[in-house]
């Protein structure tokens, strides 16, 4: 199992990272989108995201997949 971290951009407080996983939040799951899709993308599952606000770890979630998006090249 692997962790990764993500910066909160955007984002000046733990407050306000929480209140956009809030917005985002669907059924108790908070989609998070990446550029890419990790290489190790079966080994994160289970692990955690680790959140950074102001270079300081601020916040976790647990990691419990990955979906295609769409992709919105034009």
């Amino acid at each position: 199992m692997l962790n990764i971290s993500k910066v909160a951009v955007g984002c000046a407080s733990f407050e306000a990272l929480k209140r956009r996983e809030e917005a985002r939040a669907s059924g108790g799951v908070v989609p998070v989108t990446t550029r890419f899709r990790p290489k190790r993308a079966d080994e994160l599952v289970g692990g955690s995201i680790y959140w950074i606000v102001k270079h300081r770890i601020t916040a976790r979630n647990t990691i419990l997949g990955f979906a295609e998006g769409e992709d919105r090249r034009t």
